[in-house]
């Protein structure tokens, strides 16, 4: 199938109303509140992303059987555009300039025969123009993108003009449009409420002055605080500074059961030959965030625990840091913010990795269009690392860094291959973020 661009563009001033266009709202005079002020979506939206880094366009989303509802937010009164690509760029692409149209180049759109997404509301408030539009999943449209499980990207753009007609729409300009991957159906719900009596804790590397080379792994201890009682995480979220987030690619915590209070703030490079074996054994997964990455809330009946006598009292904070222009002057003080309640939840989180670890012996020939590279994990695997009862996994990281193009997480039992955990055919490297299961998957110890 052909995959085409969906764009989305409106003539502002228009109001929708009972399937059909109205008489123009005069805009709205006053002036733009500020792009650090948040929008409040009309209604309740499980996903939101901010696409651009200063926070003009706004995305909120909710997806319902076979459709997904779109809602944008974008700082100005003239037109916006919105769309899905396979490859982030314009063209080609399908258009609706209040009407679905689709382009053939890089210039005005051609109407399109298939009318597939429908405008359900449109207007301009305080901090520029709303559009809430809805598509099914899978229009049957050659021209248009499916909307699968698979990495999606989002292309976005806007004028502070009104075109007259569709004819003269103005170009929006370099530095008024983007492209953002999303994971449309899997992504962790926004809409969450955290209780009032939640307890964060910041697990940050204090002004680290980063080497100029071209990638490092550094390292440091941290204690959890003393807790009255057992807690639960049920949220994290990264804590990056803004003027290093192009040099921050991941951040992985784990537990530390051998560490003692004397290695409290030790900081380290974590993988070199002179580490010793007690930080070498900080190997439990409990928080894992990756370039592009947002804030990740726990199931509702899921928490990760501290607190107890056998929970984790010490972490270790690995943060890698990308630097190909081997930049000598940047210092972070990046992180990840663990938000934890005293209400406890039914079910005690954990977290594991598998895969294809990181090897200067694991390598790709030279001339090859592609390459696969496999990881497995036996059943004499499993039969050691998992619980009596199995494990239920709720989500994943699906993990790989520039030449990856495409990753699936298989699941064999008693030899025969169940449907994939999770796959994803467009891998972005610059977007890895916690991939959400519909359902979750047990994975048993013994068949």
């Amino acid at each position: 199938m052909h995959l085409l661009t969906i764009f989305l563009t409106f003539l502002l001033g228009l109001h929708y109303s009972n399937g059909r266009f109205v008489d123009p709202i005069h805009p709205t005079q006053k002036p733009l509140v500020s792009s650090h002020t948040k929008p409040a979506p009309t209604a309740a939206f499980q996903h939101e992303f901010q696409l651009d880094s200063d926070g003009n366009f706004w995305l909120f989303w909710n997806v319902s059987g076979t459709n997904i509802t779109f809602e944008t937010h974008v700082r100005t009164r003239g037109y916006v555009g919105f769309g899905l690509s396979p490859n982030g760029k314009m063209f080609p692409s399908d258009v609706v300039v209040g009407w679905d149209c689709h382009t053939t180049g890089h210039f005005t759109p051609e109407v399109d025969t298939s009318q597939d997404w429908h405008l359900i509301n449109g207007f301009e408030n305080d901090f520029g123009t709303v559009l809430t539009f809805s598509r099914k999943l899978d229009t049957c449209d050659d021209n248009d993108t499916m909307i699968t499980d698979d990495t999606v990207k989002a292309i976005y753009s806007y004028h502070p003009d009104d075109p007259d007609s569709i004819q003269g729409m103005q170009w929006h300009g370099v530095k008024r449009r983007g492209a953002q991957s999303l994971m449309l159906l899997s992504s962790t719900k926004s809409d969450v409420n955290i209780p009032a009596n939640n307890v964060h804790i910041d697990l940050v590397s204090p002004h680290f002055s980063v080497p100029s080379v071209d990638t490092r792994y550094q390292c440091t201890i941290h204690k959890i605080p003393t807790l009255s009682k057992k807690h639960h995480m049920i949220r994290y979220e990264p804590v990056i500074q803004k003027e290093n987030i192009d040099y921050v690619h991941h951040i992985v915590v784990t537990t530390c059961p051998e560490v003692t209070e004397a290695d409290v703030g030790f900081s380290f490079e974590c993988y070199s030959r002179g580490t010793p074996r007690r930080f070498q054994t900080c190997s439990e997964v409990v928080v894992a965030w990756a370039v592009g990455g947002v804030a990740f809330n726990m199931p509702e009946h899921v928490g990760f625990a501290f607190g107890e006598a056998d929970s984790p009292k010490y972490l270790r904070l690995e943060m890698h840091y990308n630097n190909p222009t081997m930049k000598s002057d940047i210092v972070d003080s990046s992180g990840i913010r663990l938000i934890l309640t005293p209400d406890t939840r039914q079910f005690d989180a954990a977290g594991m990795s598998i895969g294809v670890n990181v090897d200067p012996n694991h390598f790709i020939p030279p001339y090859q269009k592609a390459f696969l590279s496999t990881g497995y994990c036996s059943p004499e695997c499993t039969e050691k690392g998992l619980p009596e009862t199995g494990i239920k996994i709720f989500g994943l990281l699906q993990h790989a860094h520039l030449l990856g193009a495409g990753i699936k997480t298989r699941h064999v039992r008693n030899g025969t291959e169940l449907s994939p955990i999770a796959e994803d055919d467009h891998y972005d490297f610059n977007y890895q973020d916690i991939r959400v299961l519909k359902e979750e998957r047990e994975v048993k110890r013994v068949c």
